[in-house]
């Protein structure tokens, strides 16, 4: 990601439904646009840290 400030990004930090050989932290989330963007920040909200954990559905 090209955020000008972000966290470490990771939305799957372990083996999870059809991850389950993963053994490193993921990210799994996308920006599509139909322009260039440039983000000013990114921030995983939904980690069990800052918010609760959703399913991977």
């Amino acid at each position: 990601m090209t955020a000008l400030s972000k966290d470490d990004g990771a939305t799957v930090d372990k083996a999870i439904g059809c991850w389950a050989s993963n053994n490193q932290p993921l990210p799994i989330d996308y920006i599509f646009a139909n322009h260039l963007v440039q983000a000013k920040s990114s921030t995983v909200v939904l980690n069990g840290i800052i918010g609760s954990v959703v399913s991977e559905h």
